[in-house]
């Protein structure tokens, strides 16, 4: 009886013990504040509605002991909502300090916002046709040949007011920046106020590509080659030339360099004026259809 008794009081003795050295923790240690973002849990909705809110999330200062501070985990912070204290349709809720979860030992010093609205709605589903979105331009010189989507549409349940007039949803941005080549992307649909699922949740986008072909116009001096012991005077020394070729072979900067028009005077053996035929030289995938004048003087003499 009395070995029981004694280690009754031992077990009281510790409890003292822990008790006073948690205190002294708490009391001692540095107060400070921080900031979250913190979801918003709606509880009690009644099945075949849906909650629109115009902010998911509620950010939360708090003062409490550096060391639960420091030990505070996202699922420890909730801003509860009651379901039955909202009418259908648009509400305007003013959230209090008793909505907010917090752990022991944490005070609330300031909600932002402290006003929100959420909107009670009808859940519907709805078949809607995907559009995928893209930004950045093909590599210079390519460009988009044909896109499919696999598949072409997909069902959503949502806010039967957010979605009723949507016909077409889109995809998140497909980055085509300096692409050239055939790609396959696995793209997420972009979530809208009010969409609470879309099936399938990802799709897949096909883009292929293809030679970005253009026409030019542009002025270009006219050589001479294969002089003989003769000298030779252009009289028509620019010509006009159309050319057909990828975009980025035909930059205006680059044409003068790959495209050479140009007389020749080999066969020319006697002094005179001539009219000779322009001739060119061009790189593959580059192709003349027109030079004007085709053909230009030259006056030969000693």
């Amino acid at each position: 009886m009395m070995n029981l008794i004694l280690k009754n009081l031992e077990l009281k003795i510790i409890s003292v013990i822990m008790a006073l050295f948690f205190w002294f923790i708490v009391v001692t240690s540095d107060y400070k504040e921080a900031s979250y973002d913190v979801p918003i849990v709606l509880e009690n909705l009644n099945k075949g509605l849906i909650a629109v809110y115009d902010t998911n999330l509620v950010r939360v200062t708090v003062k409490g002991p550096d060391y639960i501070l420091k030990n505070i985990k996202f699922s420890d912070l909730k801003v509860r909502v009651n379901a039955d204290l909202l009418k259908y349709g648009k509400n305007r809720y003013i959230i209090s300090n008793q909505d907010v979860s917090t752990p022991k030992g944490v005070e609330i010093v300031n909600l932002d916002p402290r006003v929100i609205v959420i909107t009670i709605d009808k859940l519907v589903e709805k078949q809607l046709k995907v559009v995928p979105v893209f930004i950045g331009s093909p590599k210079l010189g390519y460009k988009v040949k044909n896109i499919k989507v696999y598949p072409n549409t997909v069902k959503v349940k949502g806010a039967e007011n957010s979605i009723k007039d949507m016909k077409t949803i889109e995809t998140l941005p497909i980055d085509l920046n300096n692409k050239f080549r055939d790609l396959t992307y696995n793209i997420a649909i972009r979530k809208v106020p009010g969409l609470m699922e879309v099936e399938p949740a990802y799709i897949d986008v096909v883009v292929k590509f293809m030679e970005d072909i253009v026409t030019k116009k542009i002025n270009l001096p006219v050589s001479i080659i294969n002089k003989t012991d003769y000298n030779a005077d252009l009289l028509d020394n620019e010509v006009s030339v159309e050319i057909k070729g990828r975009k980025d072979l035909l930059e205006d900067d680059r044409i003068s360099e790959i495209i050479k028009v140009y007389v020749d005077l080999s066969d020319i053996k006697s002094q005179g004026r001539f009219l000779l035929p322009v001739k060119y030289d061009v790189p593959e995938k580059v192709t003349v259809l027109r030079i004007k004048p085709s053909k230009v003087r030259v006056e030969v003499k000693k």
